[in-house]
């Protein structure tokens, strides 16, 4: 990759301003910039150009003034919403390829929420990025100088905006939060190619769910789980498993025995339902774990129906930014606010946002017009995180109901089904993982 910079702009919207900031880098920097399709030759095809243009780039700045999301073109339609869209392509396949997408963010110009963007921009609403303005225009771009500088130095996966350059986990991460599972996968593989190792992690654990007695239940008053949703809560276990062999502290608050608090812990509240299926967790390890993992298969389908981007439940007044419900488990800003483990897991995952996505939205449709965020601040961005990454919002709520499960009414009422397949398919996975960690390893992340 060479050492050039792409600067993604709206002329309607930002043209001077890109200019600026161009002129700006090639003085203190000396790089290579891109900025304008005019630079590609006649007769040749823009989005396939644009594409090879950001792939020989090691950053793409998003430059976004108050116009940028809704520009229009003759006919009236927002021009962020046709495919071919420059601006689109060029955002786009930065994300796809893991290149580092920084937002330059113009005279306080709010990054667009997910919700806001097509689906293949969506991980944008997660990256860090830069305000700058008029009045502080010199020392805003000492800063993202700065920032760069440090990027081309450390020469790794992570800058500090958050972004991600193209490694095995960059590409699933961009493929799982963009919703792309053609690309998740295909990325995987061709890098599993050219390093010499087996391609199969996320294909032989999506195998063990499709193939399994849990994909053919029939919930009560909900039917089949899309398959999705299987496959991606095998994900998601084994992900926490090899968490549970690091001793990361959300696994082992997850693994737990029963505490023997009925108030507080789902294991003890399900203690005779569990007892009757000959599932002991009188022990720390694996097995709470993997039963607790049996509880939130059966939880997500009653609170979602195994729907990763399901908004707040409408037959209540909850729009605030801290207690509107989300994701596939409707948990709520509100549920992490007095935690330290669930708001270090919060932090985390924004800087992190790999969550299966692409695995999740196999079988469902989202509604996102129904589905929407509300309010601002962390409160909207913890919605956002739990219905584009929906491991964070497993993870979550594998925490909460071992810690305040009173959160949830299926759980208090004890309509929350347990399923032998559940327990069945889990194990089956565990078991691969424990036998091979090292090849399954990608999925920690």
């Amino acid at each position: 990759m060479s050492d050039k910079i792409f600067i993604s702009y709206r002329r309607e919207d930002s043209a001077g301003y890109a200019g600026r900031v161009r002129d700006r880098l090639v003085d203190k920097l000396g790089k290579s910039i891109f900025m304008d399709v005019d630079n590609i030759p006649l007769g040749t095809n823009f989005v396939k150009a644009l594409q090879e243009e950001v792939g020989t780039c090691n950053a793409l700045l998003a430059v976004i003034g108050e116009d940028w999301l809704d520009v229009r073109d003759k006919n009236g339609r927002r021009r962020l919403d046709n495919p071919s869209d420059s601006v689109r392509v060029e955002i786009g396949t930065a994300l796809q390829r893991g290149i580092p997408v920084i937002p330059i963010l113009l005279e306080g110009t709010v990054i667009p929420s997910a919700d806001q963007l097509p689906e293949d921009l969506q991980e944008l609403s997660l990256r860090n990025g830069i305000n700058v303005h008029h009045a502080s225009f010199q020392a805003d771009m000492d800063r993202l100088i700065q920032g760069l500088k440090r990027q081309s130095q450390r020469g790794n996966r992570w800058d500090q905006f958050g972004a991600r350059r193209v490694t095995r986990r960059g590409l699933l991460a961009t493929a799982a939060a963009t919703g792309t599972a053609a690309v998740a996968i295909g990325a995987y593989r061709v890098l599993m190619v050219k390093e010499g190792t087996s391609p199969e992690p996320i294909a032989a654990i999506t195998t063990i769910a499709a193939n399994s007695g849990l994909a053919r239940v029939s919930w009560r008053d909900r039917g089949r789980a899309p398959i999705g949703y299987i496959k991606g809560m095998a994900l998601t276990y084994a992900r926490v498993c090899l968490k549970l062999r690091d001793g990361n502290a959300v696994a082992l608050a997850m693994a737990r025995a029963d505490t023997g608090d009925s108030s507080r812990d789902a294991l003890t509240w399900y203690a005779p339902q569990f007892a009757a299926l000959g599932m002991r967790n009188n022990v720390s390890g694996i097995d709470p774990l993997r039963h607790l993992f049996v509880l939130l298969i059966g939880l997500g389908m009653r609170e979602s129906s195994g729907r990763y981007c399901e908004g707040r439940d409408m037959s209540v007044t909850n729009v605030s930014a801290e207690t509107a419900e989300a994701g596939l488990f409707q948990t709520k800003f509100k549920d992490i606010a007095d935690s330290p483990l669930l708001q270090e897991l919060f932090t985390y995952y924004l800087a992190n946002p790999s969550g299966f996505a692409a695995v999740f939205q196999e079988g469902v449709t989202c509604r996102w017009e129904g589905d929407e965020n509300f309010g601002d601040g962390d409160g909207r961005r913890f919605q956002e995180l739990s219905k584009i990454c929906p491991a964070f919002a497993v993870e979550v709520a594998g925490v909460g109901l071992r810690q305040m499960r009173t959160l949830w009414g299926p759980i208090n009422r004890k309509e929350v089904e347990l399923r032998l397949e559940s327990d069945d398919m889990l194990r089956q996975v565990q078991e691969l993982v424990n036998a091979q960690p090292g090849v399954f390893a990608v999925l920690r992340r």
